[in-house]
């Protein structure tokens, strides 16, 4: 018996499972030395050998005992009037613990839907059928290694019969391939070296096409097959690696600062030819995360009338952009231009964009907007942070109204000048200059399009073990690619 550090004998009662257990464990024992010597690829008589004998012992079990896999069906036995009752009890405790406070239950009357809910629950079998395999059961079941006898017969569970499983008939393991000494291009001698250590290895690659190192080096480069690291230049990543995910930093690591090198110049070239194309249809929005604050900030100062010097705080806090302008001489009047401004009084004249016949009726004032308004700054923070823009009534107006606390018409009002804001800013972002647009394009590349997807395809893995004549399923092979794809 295995412990989980080591192996300790384990005792078993009875002469007739002490027999079978042994016959299992010689079963075992046979397939582990069959499977062992596919993979060391002896020689065919031997393994032929193996599998007569694991043939002869599979048959001798299979007339002494039976299949391996076989089991019986365990029905649990009925409820029993007490058993019945117990339950039902059980149940109405509880229920009176949960509906009560702690340390006190309810001792009120259980209604009678959940009288009989818990009386039709009570009579379901406490546990499901189950699958018995009374010659499995002990510590046989807890061997790491009794899974291969298992598989030596394939078993149907409807009908309880069983074939002979393909290792009893076949290899179930290919042959490891032999050491590869010579390659005819440089694509064999390159998947080679990647099949065999998951990297470029130049001298490898050399050996394999009987040629020096820097022609195997000039091979790779004119083939495209591999390129030199900008930071090590001795070190080569093939094409499907290097030339995908962010190409971008990867060309300006290259090329920033870069005093051209002729044996990194290939690999810029390539880096160049793969970067995808420039993207000029680009929708810049209020609040776009990745336009820098300072943008933000110009575009306050060029909108708004703030004084050249005065203070404009763009940032962005916890995931929230934040914005403080404290107030300047023009700010009531960019409020009236770009924010709500409620007529505080009705014979006001002048200093409003928005007045409300209902409250100047009933003599409330500032149109009945809660906070008396909603400037200019406070609408461009809401749309940077794509919060709704809603003005409720004050309380006046709404003990005045009744209704819904949510001023419709100032919100209307507010929400049309937060669309005319946020066109103001597209527009300035796009067309007010043409260094601005292209700055703010660059980075939207910079940032978005800038990633290649790799395509490892697996043509280089030989996969030892592997049975040509078993189907290599798509996300199996795909499995193998990415655990050993070229680094």
């Amino acid at each position: 018996m295995f412990t989980g550090t080591d192996w300790t004998e384990a005792p078993v009662r009875g002469k007739r499972r002490i027999a079978e257990w042994r016959e299992l464990l010689g079963l075992r024992d046979v397939a582990a030395t069959l499977v062992q010597a596919q993979l060391e690829g002896r020689d065919h008589a031997e393994r032929s050998a193996l599998r007569g004998e694991l043939n002869r012992r599979y048959d001798r079990y299979l007339e002494t005992y039976g299949f391996i896999n076989r089991f019986t069906w365990v029905e649990p036995p009925p409820v029993t009037e007490k058993r019945h009752r117990e339950r039902v009890d059980a149940a109405a405790t509880a229920w009176r613990a949960e509906q009560g406070e702690p340390g006190q239950p309810f001792l009120g009357p259980i209604p009678d839907e959940v009288l009989e809910g818990f009386t039709e629950q009570a009579w379901e079998p406490e546990r499901e059928p189950f699958r018995k395999q009374t010659h499995l059961e002990g510590v046989l079941r807890n061997d790491p290694t009794i899974a291969l006898v298992f598989a030596l017969e394939v078993f149907d569970e409807d009908t309880g019969r069983a074939s002979k499983g393909p290792l009893l008939t076949s290899d179930v393991i290919a042959t490891a391939a032999q050491p590869i000494t010579h390659a005819t291009s440089i694509e064999d001698a390159v998947a080679v070296s990647l099949d065999e250590t998951g990297v470029i290895d130049v001298p490898r690659i050399a050996r394999l096409l009987t040629a020096s190192d820097e022609d195997a080096a000039q091979q790779l480069v004119e083939t495209g097959l591999a390129f030199r690291s900008i930071a090590d230049p001795d070190t080569w990543i093939c094409a499907a690696s290097y030339l995908s995910g962010n190409v971008f930093k990867k060309l300006s690591a290259a090329t920033n600062g870069w005093t051209p090198i002729p044996a990194i110049a290939p690999t810029v070239e390539a880096l160049t030819a793969v970067l995808p194309a420039r993207r000029t249809d680009v929708d810049i929005r209020l609040g776009a995360v990745w336009v820098p604050p300072n943008e933000y900030a110009q575009f306050i100062r060029d909108t708004f009338a703030i004084p050249a010097g005065h203070p404009v705080l763009v940032d962005r806090v916890a995931g929230e952009w934040v914005i403080d302008v404290p107030e300047y001489d023009d700010w009531h009047a960019d409020v009236e231009k770009w924010g709500l401004a409620p007529k505080f009084y009705t014979n006001q004249d002048g200093g409003y964009n928005f007045e409300d016949a209902q409250a100047d009726e009933l003599g409330v004032a500032c149109c009945g907007v809660a906070g008396k308004r909603f400037d200019h700054i406070d609408i461009l923070t809401a749309l940077c942070n794509s919060k709704p823009i809603q003005i409720n009534k004050s309380k006046e107006f709404h003990a005045a109204t009744g209704g819904d606390k949510l001023h419709t018409r100032a919100t209307r009002a507010a929400q049309a000048e937060a669309r005319r804001l946020a066109t103001e800013f597209e527009m300035w972002a796009l067309q007010g200059d043409p260094a601005r647009r292209e700055r703010l394009i660059d980075r939207y590349n910079e940032l978005f399009n800038t990633i290649v997807a790799p395509e490892f395809d697996g043509s280089h893995l030989r996969l030892p073990g592997w049975m040509p004549r078993i189907l290599a399923w798509s996300s199996a092979r795909c499995r193998c690619v990415l655990s050993s794809r070229c680094r």
